[in-house]
């Protein structure tokens, strides 16, 4: 189980935030890296426009998979240039997503690393292919793990830096720190990889179901919170992010008390609730009908469309009391 203290703290940056946090990389020796996901370029263009004659490694060559290595993890080694970065960073993040990382170790023994981490083990015995260099996948998966873990996992990698885009589809820039591994901690630590019976990395059934709850709210809950706001939603506008996050979640939880589980019943609930009809479960006919057992969930919120105008207009009445903050009266 993780505690908050001993989850992995992820920084929020602007451009410059990312930029200036490249730039203390560049005071101490090692590499900067972006780990790039081939199975979002499969011809290879993407990758020649933005890194063009640079150094690359493909993760999976000298594997089983070598046959398909182009579209899997593809490490490449990027010139540690300020004026670099600039022009770089809004790029990759448009045109491609990528993880950026910085190791004092080569590209060759990271590729060893890694190709440690193509594949997860749960202990079950279930093992299947993990692409981890999905930079959508990144923050949920690193919310799922300790601190501990979490350096066991990228080994040698001292920086994490990669892109997402806010609910507006704005670019921001997320960041993680890991501690160094002396040279002795290094090799212990690749010596005990290369003694597994198959390379992979070896994950707890709490941490894998962590990791598919974070992913369900940081991919299914943010597309839809996204889809609200990109129709105009009246109780979403203003908000920060995280405000968003909370009102859609709260608002998905009680639609699930009901049965609702739909991804076109929980929309439709989300919209009544917030834009059209605020507090629309409260009202005694809708309470009811949402509340009754039935053996199919969908044909409540096909009832519910179905009310006549003289309950629509009941409920209109209704959502503008509800939104109307209570006063107290002064005694007299």
């Amino acid at each position: 189980m993780t505690y908050p203290g001993d989850q992995t703290h992820i920084q929020v940056l602007d451009l410059n935030g990312a930029l200036r946090q490249l730039e203390e990389t560049f005071q101490s020796p090692g590499y900067v890296y972006a780990l790039a996901d081939g199975a979002l370029d499969e011809d290879g263009t993407r990758r020649q426009s933005l890194f063009g004659d640079m150094s690359k490694t493909p993760v999976y060559a000298g594997t089983e998979l070598h046959s398909v290595a182009d579209v899997g993890p593809v490490l490449v080694t990027l010139p540690r240039e300020r004026d670099f970065f600039p022009r770089f960073l809004p790029a990759m993040a448009e045109e491609l997503p990528c993880l950026l990382l910085t190791s004092p170790r080569t590209a060759e023994e990271l590729r060893q690393i890694f190709q440690h981490r193509v594949e997860v083990k749960l202990e079950n015995s279930n093992i299947f292919l993990f692409r981890f260099q999905d930079a959508t996948i990144t923050k949920p998966f690193l919310k799922s793990l300790t601190r501990q873990r979490a350096a066991h996992f990228f080994g040698p990698v001292e920086t994490l830096i990669w892109p997402e885009t806010d609910m507006r589809g704005n670019p921001r820039w997320l960041s993680c720190s890991f501690p160094s591994q002396s040279e002795t901690v290094f090799q212990l630590f690749l010596a005990a990889l290369q003694k597994q019976p198959h390379p992979c990395w070896e994950a707890t059934e709490e941490e894998w179901r962590t990791f598919q709850a974070h992913y369900a709210e940081d991919v299914s809950l943010t597309d839809l919170c996204r889809y609200l706001l990109d129709r105009e939603v009246e109780q979403l506008q203003g908000l920060s992010d995280e405000e968003i996050l909370k009102k859609v979640a709260d608002t998905v939880a009680l639609a699930k008390t009901y049965s609702l589980s739909s991804e076109y019943d929980i929309y439709t609930f989300c919209k009544l609730e917030l834009d059209l009809f605020p507090g629309i479960h409260l009202h005694p006919a809708v309470h009811a009908l949402l509340s009754a057992p039935a053996k199919d969930p969908r044909h409540k919120m096909l009832a519910l469309s179905s009310l006549d105008m003289r309950t629509w207009a009941e409920l209109q009445v209704f959502a503008e009391e509800y939104q109307v903050p209570m006063t107290i009266q002064p005694e007299r």
